[in-house]
C-alpha cells in the first residue's frame, strides 16, 4: 500500500495500516511540517480523542469557549469556561511524532513527491520525484484537495470548498481570552465570507479571513483584512 501525502488524513490512514501485516510506504513531500500547516490548528476534543491518544505537548492551549458571530452582530456562546471544548494544537509537533512512530512499521520517503502514476489490471506504478518507483497493489491519495492523481482513476472530483484565505499570527496581544475562539459571518468578505479568531498561545493569536466562493476574484482579501 502507497499512501501520497501524510497530513492528517495520510497520518491517521498509515496509523490504522500499520495495525496490519500489510508493507507500506509514505510518501511525504514536505520535509518539515513547519511550513505545510496553515490553519487554525483548532480541533473539537471529543471526537478527536476518540481518534488518538492524545500527547500533552501536542496542545497549546485548551478551548472552553467558542463565539459564533453573524453578520447582525447576533452572538451565540458555546461552553462555560469550564468544560475543556477543545484543544488549539501544534499540529507541527504532533504530525512529526506521529509520522516517526511510522516509520518504524514502513517506509518512509520525506522530502520527495510523487510525479506520476501508472495503472495496469496487475498493479499500480509509482514514479516519485528523485528517481525511484515502486510497484503496489493499492494507492491511497492523501495529497490534499487541489490533488488529480485521482483523475486517472475516474474519481476526481473538483472541491466544492476551497476559498481565498489570509491569515497572520500576531504575538504581544495583551488582555485577549485564550481560552476562546471566535469565527464571524461577515458581508464585508462576501456572502458566505467570515472573519476567525483563534488563540495562539497565551499572548499571540490567529487571524484571519475567507472570502465567500461567489465572490472569488472581485476584491483582494489583502486590502479588506487592512
Amino acid at each position: 500500500i502507497v499512501i501520497i501525502g501524510a497530513g492528517p488524513a495520510g497520518l491517521m490512514a498509515s496509523t490504522e495500516i500499520s495495525k496490519s501485516n500489510r508493507s507500506f510506504a509514505v510518501i511525504e513531500k514536505s520535509e518539515n511540517y513547519s511550513s505545510s500547516v496553515k490553519c487554525g490548528e483548532g480541533v473539537w476534543k471529543q471526537p478527536f480523542d476518540k481518534l488518538l491518544t492524545v500527547k500533552d505537548d501536542w496542545i497549546r492551549l485548551e478551548i472552553t469557549k467558542a463565539s459564533f458571530e453573524s453578520p447582525n452582530d447576533s452572538k451565540i456562546i458555546l461552553g462555560d469556561g469550564k468544560e475543556v471544548l477543545g484543544y488549539i494544537l501544534d499540529r507541527s509537533k504532533m504530525q512529526e511524532e506521529i509520522l516517526k512512530n511510522i516509520s518504524k512499521e514502513g517506509t518512509l520517503f520525506r522530502g520527495v513527491s510523487v510525479t506520476k502514476v501508472e495503472k495496469n489490471e496487475e498493479y499500480q506504478k509509482v514514479i516519485l520525484s528523485n528517481g525511484d518507483e515502486f510497484k503496489c497493489k493499492t494507492i491511497i491519495d492523501s495529497s490534499g484537495p487541489s490533488s488529480t492523481f485521482s483523475k486517472e482513476y475516474g474519481i476526481y472530483n473538483k472541491p466544492t470548498d476551497l476559498e481565498p484565505a489570509l491569515y497572520a499570527i500576531v504575538d504581544n496581544i495583551k488582555e485577549y481570552s485564550s481560552d476562546t475562539l471566535t469565527l464571524k459571518m461577515c458581508s464585508y468578505f462576501g456572502a458566505g465570507g467570515y472573519a476567525w479568531e483563534f488563540p495562539h498561545s497565551e499572548n499571540s493569536i490567529n487571524i484571519g479571513a475567507v472570502i465567500g466562493a461567489d465572490f472569488k476574484g472581485k476584491f483582494s482579501l489583502k486590502d479588506r483584512i487592512k
